[in-house]
């Protein structure tokens, strides 16, 4: 099972003289990426059924990686292709 350490963020370093104490890894909990929610990335998504609308349609990769985008790998491509173009 893949898990992340998001969305809870790692406990500060303490530092007492010169003594760094890092805090436990057992102590950070793990969360499953299956329960994490999506990351929008579109500015244009303003209410559920679009972002339905557009994860329904997202690329495989945008589903993996649970990221809600309307761009599309061609996309990528094709403006990599007009910058190396201009």
């Amino acid at each position: 099972m893949l898990v992340s350490l998001h969305p809870t963020p790692i406990p500060p370093v303490l530092v007492l003289g010169q003594v760094e104490l890092l805090p436990s890894l057992s102590m950070i909990p793990l969360v499953p990426l299956s329960r994490q929610s999506a990351d929008l990335l579109d500015t244009n998504i303003r209410s559920a059924a679009t972002r339905l609308q557009v994860q329904k349609a997202s690329s495989p990769i945008s589903k993996r990686r649970h990221i809600v985008t309307a761009i599309q790998p061609a996309d990528l491509v094709a403006a990599l292709e007009a910058a190396r173009d201009a």
